[in-house]
């Protein structure tokens, strides 16, 4: 689908580390300028976050 597009190449940049949704808001804001200072012009930006859920202590487990 992509190579049929107007933008065929889309490299990715992926950064990690961030705390919170609204660091990651922030970072994502302060790279994509950052990228467009140097030259670039980003055409789409995507965050992804994981969630990790407790492990629930099951009976009979010695959790």
């Amino acid at each position: 689908m992509l190579s049929r597009g107007r933008t065929r190449d889309q490299p990715m940049l992926t950064l990690s580390g961030s705390a919170s949704h609204a660091e990651e808001s922030r970072r994502t804001r302060d790279v994509t300028a950052h990228l467009r200072a140097d030259g670039f012009d980003p055409v789409r930006v995507g965050a992804e976050r994981l969630v990790r859920a407790a492990t629930p202590a099951f009976e009979g487990t010695g959790a």
